[in-house]
């Protein structure tokens, strides 16, 4: 072969090459995640999920921003600011009823974590403990809302309850400072947070009495649904990995987030993912893939929102979920 005829395979096979890159590079779409709020351990699995490149092998170019709540979430969302969005669900079928086109595509906290927290002595061991007792409650919060429907179901005389009106910022410090008995949140977020610096009683959980809602989970805008398929099922079949792998080892998650957000709490957000397992599935999506979701978990959601919130708009569960893009067993 001559050093001619040589060069010119060599050409060829590089143009090839070249070729076969950008159709690759052209195959990559871009997308972003735009979270309910700061990371917390249940974000972890993602971060994994784009540290090893479980988006990339999926051909998603993935983003990950901080949100600031659940309805700042729903706006970029409907405003096309983002591609796909973590936040209440029940806030967003709220958001539906209202006329935002959005729908859910994935689950994530089924189970609601929302509980009564309070310290250790306070005498609160069963639900009608708070009688008599000072909650620091914030109105706007679904938990808040959800309270009588709690109420009635745990047997709680909601008038003998005392109130104090108080902001996030401080609800915390009100409950360590003995201001207020007790507050309202998540299990394995705030309790955890609380627990660090006092002893507490167990929290007792609003599902364990059967009030519950779809909490956390995966959205997207109802154009993003029709129109990009396949990018939906490659994040949902990237993430289902990124939480398998980092259920079964936390420790590589919390350093992949820990790695993206600097100063991050590891030892708190290590507690965090390993609680986790109990809240991504209720008895209806038990043995189901990552994000299924199950119409009757959906049908107790919307109840309960008509119940407790401003949801007037008769919005049936069927035009506010879909699994159509959750990875298969």
């Amino acid at each position: 072969m001559t050093a001619i005829r040589r060069r010119m395979l060599i050409g060829a096979g590089l143009a090839a090459g070249v070729g076969l890159s950008g159709r690759a590079m052209a195959q990559t779409q871009a997308a972003t995640l735009r979270l309910d709020w700061t990371p917390s351990g249940y974000h972890a699995p993602y971060f994994l999920a784009l540290a090893k490149g479980y988006y990339k092998e999926q051909g998603i170019d993935l983003q990950i921003f901080d949100g600031k709540g659940s309805l700042s979430t729903l706006t970029a969302i409907s405003e096309g600011a983002d591609t796909i969005g973590i936040a209440s669900l029940a806030t967003m079928s709220l958001g539906v009823s209202q006329g935002r086109q959005l729908i859910a595509i994935g689950g994530m906290i089924e189970t609601m974590p929302d509980g009564i927290i309070s310290l250790k002595g306070s005498g609160i061991t069963k639900p009608k403990d708070v009688e008599g007792k000072t909650w620091g409650y914030n109105p706007d919060d679904y938990s808040t809302k959800l309270f009588p429907a709690f109420a009635a179901a745990a047997g709680i005389d909601e008038s003998r309850v005392k109130k104090v009106q108080l902001s996030h910022a401080v609800v915390h410090t009100s409950l360590l400072t003995g201001k207020i008995d007790f507050m309202i949140g998540w299990e394995f977020t705030d309790a955890l947070r609380v627990a660090r610096q006092k002893p507490i009683e167990p929290p007792i959980r609003y599902a364990d009495y059967g009030v519950n809602m779809l909490g956390g989970g995966i959205f997207v805008h109802k154009k993003t649904a029709a129109e990009k398929g396949p990018l939906l099922k490659g994040f949902l079949a990237a993430t289902a990995k990124g939480f398998d792998e980092a259920l079964k080892n936390p420790e590589p998650a919390v350093e992949a987030l820990a790695a993206a957000r600097p100063g991050a709490d590891k030892e708190l957000l290590l507690e965090q993912l390993k609680r986790t397992p109990a809240y991504l599935h209720t008895k209806s999506t038990a043995g189901k893939p990552f994000g299924y979701m199950a119409a009757e978990d959906w049908e107790t959601t919307l109840k309960f929102m008509k119940q407790a919130f401003e949801f007037k708009t008769d919005v049936k569960a069927s035009e506010v979920y879909t699994n159509e893009f959750v990875p298969k067993q």
